[in-house]
């Protein structure tokens, strides 16, 4: 069988090799460069300006916020002063890709999900389903249990250890009718790890999406679209599986919720995922701050771009009056259509 992980570090080294020779760059600015504000604003905005991919897509004129911007900056401002003003410039992308670290703060966008219901509670599964019978495997990957005839499991990250394990855990749930994976809040991690769980429930190999490298100075400068594939498994499980989101599930989980929609097995219920189609490249500044910005585009194999989230099969959200009497909305509507 390919290798899936050496299949993913190809793609992955093409895509350090392009941004390498893309002008020439390194992938950590020099720290010979001069270091004042401006020197340091002027850095940044040149670097989005030839490498973020989604100025066309998300319809951003970074031009124009350059002139709205640029005229903030002095040499002589504070460095709390300074850093406010580039967080206030990053924010146009809103991307939860695109993050500034300083040793007194570290910006993020979170628009994408705190402007929507959070549709999950934990202490609301740990009180009224789990009752202190849920098991984890080794290394932390999976969370699960039995919820009558059907199995759940729940994936908090996609940067645990021990992923593996899911072919153990299809093992002991197969008497089960189908099988609940629950995704929501699930910030991401390595997306190989979501090949690796996705590879389980696929029984032939199968393209699930396109990435585009940026390897120009123009906005619209890309690589060809490469396809990523989910190898097939040796057993897969191909009984029901209801697939839970919400808008916190973020970059990795949205390319797990991208895998999974290409199986016909699949539902996906929930809110739509959070996005985060962009792989992340990580850069530093000569005042020593870092920065990361989404280098790439994912699409879907019918050629979607992916940046925003993918919505589900059916929406549910969590029902207040549900949550009043201890129940989960969306676990409750996944056990129905699993066990009929």
């Amino acid at each position: 069988m390919v290798n899936i992980k050496n299949i993913h570090f190809s793609l992955w080294l093409l895509g350090i090799i392009i941004f390498t020779l893309s002008g020439c760059e390194k992938l950590f600015i020099k720290p010979d460069k001069e270091n004042t504000h401006i020197s340091n604003f002027e850095i940044l905005w040149n670097d989005f300006d030839k490498n973020y991919s989604f100025f066309e897509y998300k319809k951003i004129n970074w031009d124009s916020l350059y002139s709205v911007y640029r005229p903030l900056v002095h040499n002589e401002m504070k460095n709390r002063d300074f850093f406010h003003v580039l967080n206030q410039l990053l924010f146009h992308l809103k991307d939860g890709h695109v993050n500034l670290s300083a040793s007194f703060d570290y910006t993020r966008f979170s628009e994408y999900y705190l402007k929507a219901p959070p549709n999950f509670n934990y202490d609301l599964l740990e009180r009224n389903y789990f009752n202190n019978q849920q098991m984890y495997t080794k290394g932390g990957a999976y969370e699960y249990i039995w919820l009558g005839n059907i199995g759940y499991i729940r994936i908090s990250d996609f940067d645990a250890s021990g992923f593996g394990y899911i072919e153990g855990l299809l093992t002991y749930f197969s008497n089960a009718k189908g099988i609940i994976i629950d995704i929501r809040n699930n910030p991401g991690g390595d997306p190989y790890n979501a090949e690796i769980v996705a590879s389980h429930f696929n029984n032939v190999k199968r393209v699930y999406a396109f990435w585009k490298w940026k390897n120009g100075p123009k906005h619209s400068d890309f690589t060809e679209a490469f396809p990523y594939y989910i190898e097939a498994s040796e057993n897969p499980w191909l009984k029901p599986v209801a697939l839970l989101t919400n808008r916190s599930s973020f970059s990795a989980s949205n390319d797990f919720t991208l895998m999974m929609h290409q199986l016909p097995h699949v539902i996906h219920l929930g809110d739509t995922t959070g996005g985060g189609g962009g792989v992340p490249y990580f850069r530093e500044l000569p005042n020593g701050w870092t920065y990361r910005f989404s280098r790439t585009q994912t699409l879907s194999p019918e050629g979607e771009n992916v940046e925003f989230g993918i919505p589900p099969h059916i929406l549910q959200y969590m029902d207040t009056i549900d949550f009043l009497n201890g129940k989960d909305s969306m676990i409750e509507k996944a056990l129905e259509i699993l066990d009929n």
